[in-house]
């Protein structure tokens, strides 16, 4: 039977927020990532009045020499308005 996991939340958060189209690069690791799927959704923290839109635009992992795993990904304000936010990862395992 396969386990489900979820980390998070990781936050992003300033005074005024990211401005459209800011990008964040993002790290995780080193975990035992081998075999396992993982999913990322990054949510904005909701401010009345405000239109509020993010992408994670890529996810990517990479094996270091030493044999440490990571998953990379990118966040991107797609909305008209700053914002805070927060990233979460699912990872199903065996």
């Amino acid at each position: 039977m396969a386990t489900l996991v979820r980390y998070g939340p990781y936050v992003w958060f300033s005074e005024d927020g990211a401005p459209p189209g800011a990008v964040h690069a993002w790290s995780f690791g080193p975990w035992p990532w081998w075999g396992q799927v993982v999913s990322i959704t990054a949510q904005p923290f909701s401010t009345p009045g405000a239109d509020r839109h993010l992408e994670v635009t890529s996810i990517s992992c990479h094996a270091a020499p030493d044999g440490a795993r990571f998953i990379d990904c990118t966040v991107r304000n797609l909305g008209p308005d700053w914002t805070s936010y927060a990233l979460w990862l699912g990872v199903v395992g065996p």
